[in-house]
């Protein structure tokens, strides 16, 4: 029976064990989260995932340790000594809830700087795009260039001038090292634009014109898709974000758009050849 107790205690100490082990290494080798390209607000919000897993670990492991120190001074049940029945401990009922509370008040007012920087103090500077989400598919409009200006249109965000905007599917174009602002909108149901790696995910909904902001520290191409359950063609609804190097390389592109939807010989619609197609259009009045 003695031999019994000390296998029962080792499996269950390899739970506390093996649960730290795996976090260390996923964290070790990038496993943990998905790659965070966002340097401003992606790394608060890691920053947040961190102390809460720190929490709960800590937790875990104290629990774990107790059961298993438990389990290993428990009476064998061929012993001699009668066996001491616990029907409660009043005063550490109230301890660990009180702990748990402080735990949950704790957390709630260390996250309110980074909640409101990342959801309520909406950066002062003109939208970049305009982002309508449907079944199955995202379309996200533009302002097209000034060459007066020397600079974007101002883009409408209640009501887009089609005259002055172009749209793309499934594609979001914006530059890097500096902070996006976008607005999302629903045409149907609930959807959500979700970009793991730049920490961002905003529900949009019908009605409602919600923006966003964010930041891509590195050019490249990136999946964003709808992490909202919203019908049968949901695993459609995946899309890419082009980070250009540069403001002035995102507003080169802008010209290169502009230059081309107003030439007479082009057509209305340019796909890139790459999943998922791009299509390109000049609405008109």
């Amino acid at each position: 029976m003695r031999l019994q107790k000390i296998l029962w205690t080792l499996l269950f100490l390899s739970v506390p064990v093996f649960g730290v082990v795996s976090f260390w290494f996923c964290d070790l080798y990038g496993a943990l989260w998905p790659e965070n390209v966002s340097k401003v607000y992606g790394s608060k919000i890691d920053h947040l995932f961190d102390v809460i897993m720190w929490i709960t670990g800590i937790f875990f492991v104290g629990t774990e340790l107790l059961l298993v120190y438990a389990m290993f001074t428990s009476k064998d049940e061929d012993a001699q000594e009668k066996a001491d029945f616990v029907h409660g401990n009043r005063t550490l009922e109230i301890g660990w809830t009180l702990m748990a509370a402080a735990i949950l008040i704790f957390v709630a007012f260390y996250q309110i700087p980074t909640w409101t920087e990342v959801k309520v103090q909406r950066p002062r500077k003109p939208a970049d795009a305009h982002i309508t989400a449907s079944m199955w598919m995202w379309q996200v409009r533009y302002p097209l260039w000034d060459e007066q200006a020397k600079a974007p249109r101002k883009l409408d965000v209640v009501q887009p001038a089609l005259a002055e905007t172009f749209e793309l599917t499934n594609e979001l174009h914006i530059p890097a090292q500096e902070t996006v602002l976008i607005y999302v909108t629903s045409r149907d149901v609930i959807h959500s634009f979700y970009v793991p790696k730049m920490r961002v995910k905003q529900d949009a909904v019908p009605g409602l014109l919600i923006p966003v902001w964010f930041d891509a520290a590195r050019p490249g191409d990136y999946e964003f898709y709808c992490a909202e359950l919203c019908g049968p063609g949901h695993y459609m609804m995946r899309a890419r974000v082009v980070v250009h190097e540069s403001r002035a390389d995102y507003e080169r592109w802008l010209r290169e758009q502009t230059a081309r939807l107003r030439a007479p010989d082009q057509p209305a619609q340019l796909a890139t050849g790459d999943p998922p197609t791009t299509q390109l259009s000049l609405a008109e009045n």
